[in-house]
């Protein structure tokens, strides 16, 4: 009876030990939870801010974007003014050789008028003036011959 006794109590301080390793390793395992569950909650506070940094960083880069598209669209729109200004200068250039050209021809026309105007002129004069000699010579014929006859 002693032996068995002495089993039962041998027994019942192994289920001690036992028992006392098993709540030793349930408080290791608890004490492992809060710390993963600790580290779970930091880590989820971690991905919130880098999320929030993420999504301030990207409405800050879509903001740049939009500006930047607004500015390319404003040097687009600035660039067509420009080559319409320089097609139109080149075009009032154009008109202004023109210009200058019909000025010269209209400078010659007019010298080419005012020089047949003249030479209207000189040809009326040379015809009075023709028309004077053959009078003058008419009356000097007119003298010889009154003289001749005088004689």
């Amino acid at each position: 009876l002693k032996a068995a006794q002495d089993a039962v109590a041998a027994a019942d301080a192994d289920k001690e030990s036992v028992v006392a390793e098993l709540q030793d390793n349930m408080h290791k395992l608890q004490t492992r939870l809060a710390d993963a569950q600790h580290g779970a909650i930091a880590g989820q506070a971690q991905v919130t801010a880098l999320k929030e940094v993420t999504d301030k960083v990207t409405t800050d880069k879509e903001a740049e974007m939009s500006e930047l598209q607004a500015q390319l669209a404003t040097a687009k729109g600035a660039m067509e003014v420009h080559t319409d200004k320089e097609s139109e200068l080149a075009e009032l250039r154009a008109q202004l050789a023109t210009a200058r050209d019909i000025s010269a021809f209209d400078g010659q026309a007019v010298v080419v008028t005012e020089l047949r105007e003249a030479q209207e002129v000189c040809t009326q004069l040379r015809s009075t003036l023709v028309a004077a000699v053959g009078q003058a010579k008419q009356m000097w014929e007119a003298r010889v011959s009154a003289r001749a006859s005088e004689e």
